[in-house]
């Protein structure tokens, strides 16, 4: 798929994402923003997002996350979400959603618990840890 297509497949999510999590207002962030995605204020309490939809997970039981693009650092390495909203994509419209907070994603890394590094996005200009989507099992949103 190109970027434009990317893009506009991420942004159906993002609004799902606001779907789902209860709030009183969102912002959902428009061009590019390395920080986050999505900021939800629910009474008092701002979170803010950073949304990932990913449709071959289901398949490998490997959750990708960026930390570099075209050279420079971007995904995981820029963020300052709190929280990332990732939508593990099934056939028939189907996904499950997975709500991880940002520290334990970079403490994984940091750790080194992850499987692999690989190419991947456009043209292979990305770089991703892959990781086993059994590590966030518990992260898994309940939707009552």
């Amino acid at each position: 798929m190109s970027f434009n297509s990317d893009l506009a497949f991420g942004n159906i999510y993002e609004k799902k994402l606001v779907e789902i999590i209860p709030n009183d207002s969102y912002i959902i962030k428009k061009g590019y923003f390395p920080d986050y995605d999505i900021e939800i204020t629910n009474g008092e309490i701002k979170t803010t997002y950073e949304v990932k939809a990913d449709r071959y997970t289901y398949k490998t039981g490997n959750v990708a996350i960026e930390f570099e693009c075209n050279n420079s650092p971007s995904g995981i390495t820029t963020t300052n979400a709190d929280y990332y909203a990732y939508f593990v994509i099934k056939p028939y419209n189907l996904f499950e959603l997975y709500i991880i907070p940002t520290d334990i994603i970079k403490n994984k890394i940091e750790i080194q618990e992850y499987k692999k590094i690989l190419l991947g996005g456009d043209n292979k200009k990305s770089k991703m840890y892959i990781m086993d989507l059994n590590n966030f099992i518990q992260y898994k949103f309940q939707n009552n």
